[in-house]
This record gives C-alpha cells, sequence and structure tokens, in this order.
C-alpha cells in the first residue's frame, strides 16, 4: 500500500470554481486522480509502477494535473485541446510570476536548489465547453488562482510582518496615509 494519500481521502484546503475550470487544492502531496484508481487496485498491471512513480516524486514541488471529462465535451481530442489550452495557460502565467511549472522560483544561479513557493497537490477540472473562452479569458483565470493560492497558503518570512498581522495586533493599520499631518511653512520653501 502508497504512503501517499489519496487525494479522494483528504479534504480539500481550497476549492473555486472559475468560468475555465473548478480548482481544487490540498495543502499535503497526495495521488492524484486518475492514478488513485490504478494504485487503489493491487490487481491492475501498472499498479507497482505508478505507486512507485508517485512515492519518488520531488516533494518540495507543487504536483499538479489538469483534468477534462465528457461532462466538457463528448469529443476527446477536443478535451485533450481544452487541457492542453489550460495547461499553457498556467505555464504561461508561473513564468510571468518568474516561477518554473513545480512553482519554484527561477534561479539565475545553477547549482542552488530553491525551495517552492507553493506545495501539495491541486486538480484543475475542466468543467465547461472552452470552445466559446478566448485564450486570454482562460489565462486571467489561471493567474487569478496562482495569485489566490500563493496569497493564501504560501509560507510568511519570519521576522516580516504583514499589514494585517499590524492590523491584528495593534487594533488599527499603520502606513504612511495615517501619519500625522506635518504643516509646512513659508520659511521652509513649501506652503
Amino acid at each position: 500500500m502508497p504512503s501517499l494519500p489519496h487525494c479522494d481521502k483528504l479534504k480539500p484546503s481550497f476549492r473555486k470554481r472559475y468560468n475555465s475550470f473548478q480548482c481544487i487544492y490540498h495543502k499535503e502531496h497526495a495521488i492524484g486522480f486518475p492514478a488513485v484508481q490504478i494504485v487503489s487496485n493491487i490487481n491492475h498491471p501498472k499498479s507497482t509502477e505508478v505507486t512507485r512513480r508517485w512515492e519518488t516524486r520531488d516533494k518540495n514541488a507543487l504536483w499538479w494535473n489538469v483534468l477534462c471529462s465528457q461532462t466538457a465535451h463528448p469529443k476527446g481530442f477536443l478535451r485533450s485541446w481544452f487541457s492542453r489550452r489550460v495547461r499553457s495557460g498556467f505555464r504561461e502565467e508561473l513564468k510571468m510570476r518568474n516561477m518554473d511549472v513545480n512553482w519554484k522560483p527561477i534561479q539565475t544561479t545553477p547549482g542552488v536548489e530553491t525551495a517552492a513557493l507553493l506545495t501539495g497537490y491541486m486538480r484543475i477540472q475542466i468543467s465547461t465547453n472552452l470552445t466559446e473562452l478566448k485564450y486570454s479569458k482562460i489565462r486571467e483565470d489561471c493567474g487569478k488562482t496562482i495569485d489566490e493560492l500563493l496569497v493564501r497558503f504560501r509560507p510568511q518570512q519570519v521576522g516580516n510582518k504583514s499589514a494585517r498581522s499590524e492590523t491584528v495586533s495593534r487594533g488599527k493599520p499603520t502606513g504612511r496615509h495615517l501619519a500625522p499631518q506635518t504643516s509646512f511653512t513659508a520659511e521652509s520653501g513649501s506652503m
């Protein structure tokens, strides 16, 4: 039996529906769907191979995949095209945010291993017919997903307080706009 949990046995940490797809995110690494069907059946000929592949994957990454069911479209070649559009949209949006496909920052110095900005398992489920949606709208949804996940689940830096934590601890936000206003006199050369 695999040591990784199956994604269908975990409660998702994030679930949101966009115009192009539904995003389901788990904080823990999990065996994704449809590999769950292969791994859970011990008599399946590829059970040990798929289990070994999932258990040896890089744990310092976000595992994600795009799935398209027959509810989106009955024709298989269109479902493949939908999946490719969403997958390439995610890759382009990650590249715009200076990240690779594993959600690790792109480094200019070779040989230095960096931590992924987000780890776990994410499933992107296409549930609508994407022939009516423009590619720019799909990319916009991919960008919104990436930004929301990073804001909600990215580990905070130690010693770097956010504006929200200062608001909670002090009772009101701090910032330049709340600093006491100073009056300028004619001697200083300002009005």
